[in-house]
């Protein structure tokens, strides 16, 4: 869901890699108009995941960097504001990418999807 730990979004990005490569290792075994397909949905969920997970790690940084700063003594209020600005458009960021990949994967795990996954070694 959305609201999942980004643990769980990042463990999802891992698997769908591992089925990539499973799909791309016996791509020769598969028809190709539904090998394509799934494999499109497939990179594309990738590329939303990847997006959260680098939102995630961008904000992480600047809050950490923010926390330094400040603890340094080297924290000006317009810089802080910039850096409260940012984490709060990395989070913004990582809410519509979670957004979007749970659209993915429900698009994915559809009836229409199995039927073409099923159809991947298949008769045309």
């Amino acid at each position: 869901t959305e609201d999942s730990p980004p643990e769980a979004l990042h463990d999802l990005r891992k698997r769908c890699k591992e089925l990539r490569y499973v799909l791309e290792l016996f791509a020769g075994l598969c028809q190709p108009q539904p090998y394509r397909t799934v494999l499109r949905a497939l990179k594309a969920l990738q590329d939303h995941l990847g997006e959260f997970q680098d939102a995630e790690v961008h904000r992480d940084k600047v809050r950490e960097y923010a926390a330094a700063m400040a603890a340094a003594g080297l924290a000006p209020v317009p810089t802080m504001l910039a850096m409260g600005e940012l984490v709060a458009r990395f989070g913004e960021r990582q809410r519509v990418e979670a957004a979007e990949s749970v659209a993915r994967v429900g698009a994915l795990v559809s009836k229409q999807h199995r039927q073409l996954v099923a159809s991947l070694v298949g008769p045309a």
